[in-house]
């Protein structure tokens, strides 16, 4: 779930005076923001880039499943990361509220219920990095220290495209093209719109010739089930 950007700092941002929303999401948040099936998660390793105080690592990881979690605000230590999902969820009834024509309630129920689904999200996440912090890497975009081809798919949640206000097209395209390096199979981010369900066609589609210039295929599709209504997810293959 994403939020005004003014309320935290996170997500791969390029500097210290981007801000952006800590959030706490579960696995099932991604199998239905990315359509992940079962045997794409036992067999694929991932690497979750801008995950925040996601849950998804710990959850897959628990079940057998491999997951490098990654976001630059793991440098400054759990304590950082808790606090700043905290204030998120603390304040999520309040942006709710004020944006319903564009959440998908079938899905989140109600803010009491996306907050009591982030708290549990945040434990799980919290209790996973006190006892494995070599899941969980410092790094940010445009630029992650891992290997080519080193998962086999990269999955980006709820920062590429909604900040678009804020990083530019050249920024997008040098992260996607870094996560495509990374990933030998795919690339999945969700959602290709802005935090409050604006669409970008014009950004999207300058993001999308940037990334044929750089050999890149993208497709979209409408995710299964997620909290922003119709949003949809871009593919990235070479």
């Amino acid at each position: 779930m994403l939020f005004p950007p003014q309320l935290g700092h996170s997500g791969g941002v390029p500097n210290e005076s981007t801000a952006v929303a800590v959030t706490a999401r579960g696995l099932d948040d991604y199998r239905q923001m990315f359509a992940l099936d079962d045997d794409t998660l036992a067999r694929f390793k991932f690497l979750d880039c801008a995950s925040g105080a996601s849950a998804f690592g710990a959850e897959l990881r628990a079940s057998g499943g491999q997951v490098l979690s990654a976001d630059p605000l793991y440098g400054v230590g759990l304590d950082a990361v808790r606090q700043r999902a905290s204030n998120i969820l603390n304040r999520c009834e309040q942006w709710l509220n004020t944006h319903t024509d564009v959440i998908d309630w079938d899905h989140l129920g109600s803010p009491a219920a996306y907050r009591e689904a982030g708290l549990r999200a945040l434990g799980l996440f919290s209790a996973d990095f006190a006892a494995h912090p070599d899941r969980y890497l410092a790094a940010s975009l445009p630029s992650i220290p891992l290997h080519d081809d080193a998962v086999d798919e990269a999955l980006c949640a709820n920062f590429l495209f909604a900040y678009a206000d804020t990083l530019d097209v050249s920024f997008h395209v040098a992260a996607i093209t870094e996560l495509a390096r990374i990933a030998r199979s795919e690339v999945l981010i969700h959602p290709i719109s802005a935090r409050d369900g604006r669409n970008l066609d014009d950004f999207n589609a300058a993001v999308d010739r940037g990334l044929g210039s750089a050999g890149l295929h993208t497709q979209t599709f409408v995710a299964p089930s997620t909290w922003l209504r119709g949003a949809s997810t871009m593919r990235v293959s070479t």
